[in-house]
């Protein structure tokens, strides 16, 4: 939950670290209790939050990103912190998406989580992804730099850019994430997809894994705008406008 004042409260299962704090075995009824995460200091006010299956995020008033939970796959894009990095047990910044790193007054404004995988969008209307990677719900290319250079072809700790068809021309204004698969819509109209999709979420007719986004609703032609998308567990919803 997010105040009006920019203050953070978490509750719920907290045994992968979600919650900003530790809940022990003993005492999960306190994991019950709304508390207050705070981001670094508690001088920090957050504008946006989101969260996955198992981790964690904010975004603070200076553009800092801050990522926490399960880890075990880089799902919070804070990268591997060595031993015993499969969670992280309070919020540390995310690697590379603060707004002193994006420069050029860049600022992350929407986060998604999926399962074990995690999406960026930025006000640029540019995507980062991170995270579980075998099912192709990261939307990297196979000879993408940031998985040639993985020792872990599997997953990547650190957030990636994510190429879209014709990039640069329309961009993203809208992400998100399924457990294992991933959505976007751009300025233009255009949906796209990718990831698994086992159970038709994709909406992709007959394929049950698209590597890298694939557009179902095209931005040029068609009778169809899409607005906004929203994904569930193994299904999708979208919201459309008919094009006059």
């Amino acid at each position: 939950m997010l105040t009006t004042h920019g203050n953070i409260y978490a509750w719920g299962a907290g045994d992968s670290a979600q919650l900003g704090r530790r809940v022990i075995e003993r005492r999960k009824i306190h994991g019950t209790v709304p508390e207050k995460v705070v981001l670094g200091t508690r001088a920090r006010k957050a504008v946006a939050i989101a969260a996955g299956s198992y981790h964690s995020f904010a975004v603070d008033t200076e553009g800092d990103v801050w990522g926490w939970g399960a880890n075990h796959l880089g799902q919070t894009g804070t990268g591997r912190q060595g031993a015993g990095d499969d969670e992280v047990r309070l919020p540390i910044k995310v690697k590379g998406l603060n707004a002193e790193e994006l420069g050029d007054g860049e600022r992350v404004v929407e986060i998604a989580g999926g399962e074990h995988h995690s999406l960026f969008l930025t006000s640029s209307g540019r995507v980062f992804a991170c995270g579980r990677a075998y099912n192709g719900q990261l939307g990297l290319e196979e000879n993408d730099p940031a998985m040639v250079n993985q020792l872990d072809k599997e997953s990547l700790a650190e957030p990636a850019v994510v190429r879209f068809p014709g990039d640069g021309d329309d961009p993203i204004v809208h992400v998100a994430a399924g457990s294992h698969n991933s959505m976007a819509v751009s300025e233009g109209g255009a949906l796209f997809a990718w990831g698994q999709g086992m159970s038709g979420e994709l909406g992709a007719k007959d394929d049950d894994e698209v590597r890298t986004p694939r557009e179902i609703v095209r931005r040029s032609g068609g009778s169809w705008k899409a607005l906004e998308v929203a994904c569930g567990g193994q299904h999708t919803l979208g919201l459309f406008l008919r094009k006059s």
